[in-house]
């Protein structure tokens, strides 16, 4: 050893050291790099780094966890949930758990999976559980709003609140959970508990714009449309280009100002969303794989209901050509939910062509079983078709009475 460090050669030791020294280096870089994506918002690049260093060690659950979470702010869910799983599959894990519940939760196929996730927190216990009632509650709610059938519906609201409450028993202060108290009172047209947990969720955090917007809709079911406007202005000043808050002062300003306005706002939400869909273009193949709608379909799916509303304001105003070319507007766009139908059926009502208005509410029917308005202009159309057969008969009985007399 001696001639080999009289000869200029490093010892076996020195080796040893410099590949720690290496190894240290290498660990600082990578865990800057890392906090560099975060604040950078590069988590593509940061998966695929997880992902090549989980190939040796898939075993390694706080990595797995890492890559899940890295996976999910990257906008892969359906990869992220696997990830999850994967730890899951290790054995008890709470936070990936926690993670793949609220995953769940956002999926429109999933809500139940969500529910048992939680249940399994919940059976263990610990300092997710009430995370984990929190998500328990809003995945019930979903399953309310999903199904038709009342009886099952309010047992669902039932225990969407059983669960909601447990976790305001521990987390009162949760902003966020009291939104979700006051969305739940509001479902169940309880305007005063819900009017009561939406001021206190502001309150605690005026950061959320969905907050402000379920304010206006409560003041607004209170017929004060007033105080609902100051509220969506105030919501605004905060997040102005905040799609429902723009949408809900669309309606407001409609109903207590004028529907000339109105336009110019469905106008500048166009925009805004053109914008945003120009900006995620590139995201529109993203998700197509896993089977869920990318940011640019979603997107896309707004800008259509906008184009509808904006179809609904020129009939009011008698500008059914101007009408028919904003429903093309959306035609283009391929998005056909009920109200497409609806406000198809509502320009051939205007242009006096009933059996074609008629065609247009049965398809919307057909994709909405219970879309309200559909049913309502079935309704009405049903009445008229007895009405034109009932009024010959009254027209020419009093001549055959004559005629007998």
């Amino acid at each position: 050893n001696n001639n080999n460090n009289n000869s200029g050669h490093p010892s076996v030791l020195d080796q040893v050291n410099s590949n720690q020294m290496s190894l240290s280096t290498i660990k600082c870089v990578y865990d800057s790099l890392t906090v560099a994506c975060c604040f950078t918002g590069h988590y593509e690049f940061l998966a695929q780094a997880y992902e090549r260093a989980s190939v040796n060690d898939f075993g390694n659950r706080s990595r797995l966890r890492q890559f899940g979470m890295t996976l999910l702010s990257a906008g892969k869910p359906k990869l992220a949930l696997q990830i999850f799983r994967q730890c899951m599959s290790l054995g008890y894990d709470p936070l990936a758990t926690i993670m793949a519940a609220k995953i769940c939760l956002n999926s429109p196929t999933k809500t139940e999976e969500s529910i048992q996730l939680c249940q399994q927190i919940i059976l263990h216990g610990g300092t997710h559980m009430t995370k984990a009632y929190h998500i328990e509650g809003v995945a019930y709610m979903k399953l309310a709003a999903d199904n038709s059938d009342h009886s099952q519906q309010m047992e669902f609201y039932k225990q969407a609140l059983a669960s909601l409450g447990k976790a305001f028993e521990v987390d009162e202060f949760n902003p966020l959970l009291r939104y979700h108290l006051a969305l739940h009172y509001a479902l169940l047209r309880d305007i005063e508990n819900a009017f009561s947990f939406i001021r206190s969720s502001i309150f605690y955090d005026s950061s959320n714009p969905d907050s402000w917007n379920l304010f206006a809709l409560i003041l607004s079911a209170k017929h004060d449309y007033i105080a609902a406007l100051r509220v969506i202005d105030a919501g605004l000043k905060q997040h102005p280009s905040h799609i429902e808050l723009l949408l809900t002062r669309a309606k407001l300003i409609e109903r207590v100002e004028d529907s000339t306005k109105t336009m110019e706002i469905y106008t500048s939400i166009i925009s805004i969303l053109t914008s945003q869909g120009q900006a995620s273009e590139n995201d529109k193949q993203q998700n197509q794989d896993q089977g869920i709608p990318s940011s640019f379909q979603k997107i896309q799916a707004r800008k259509a209901v906008v184009w509808l509303k904006i179809a609904e304001l020129f009939r009011k105003w008698d500008q059914l050509d101007d009408a028919k070319l904003a429903i093309n507007e959306a035609q283009h766009l391929q998005f056909y939910p009920p109200e497409f139908y609806y406000q198809c059926g509502m320009l051939m009502k205007a242009s006096g062509k009933l059996k074609d208005a008629a065609t247009e509410f049965k398809k919307s029917l057909a994709s909405e079983p219970n879309y309200v308005p559909s049913l309502i202009e079935m309704s009405l159309i049903d009445i008229d078709e007895i009405s034109d057969k009932v009024q010959p008969h009254s027209q020419t009985h009093p001549t055959t009475t004559t005629t007998s007399t």
